[in-house]
């Protein structure tokens, strides 16, 4: 992996972790906004710290563990939960800018699962 790339990597991965870590903590705590918008798609409240719990973890996975098969079930479910999250939003009448957050969130992941997938997998770029 080119070094230019490697830096972009590590800066959308960075910024992957923090949202899922500070999202985590949010959820964690309870946050009065993340329990207002969680209730408002109809999930129930006793769900959000355990997703908390998750995100940390996910998060932590993606910055510090260099297992792939780790790596990829964290992308996975963090895929799956920015995806979810965005479905709920939209099901429910929603516009597409409450559903913002879980769209960054979303692209971030695919970004960055994209460049790590070149790096740790180079022959499935190769033509």
């Amino acid at each position: 992996m080119r070094k230019s790339i490697k830096i972009i990597y590590w800066i959308l991965t960075g910024f992957l972790a923090l949202q899922l870590a500070t999202t985590g903590v949010g959820d964690i705590v309870l946050a009065p906004q993340i329990v207002k918008n969680i209730v408002s798609v109809g999930f129930p409240i006793n769900l959000v710290p355990f997703l908390g719990f998750l995100k940390l973890g996910g998060a932590m996975v993606l910055v510090f563990v260099s297992n792939i098969h780790l790596k990829i079930g964290a992308y996975a479910a963090v895929f799956f939960y920015a995806l979810g999250a965005v479905a709920a939003h939209l099901t429910i009448g929603d516009p597409l800018s409450k559903a913002t957050a879980a769209l960054i969130l979303l692209i971030s992941v695919i970004s960055s699962y994209l460049i790590w997938q070149e790096h740790k997998f180079p022959f499935l770029t190769e033509v």
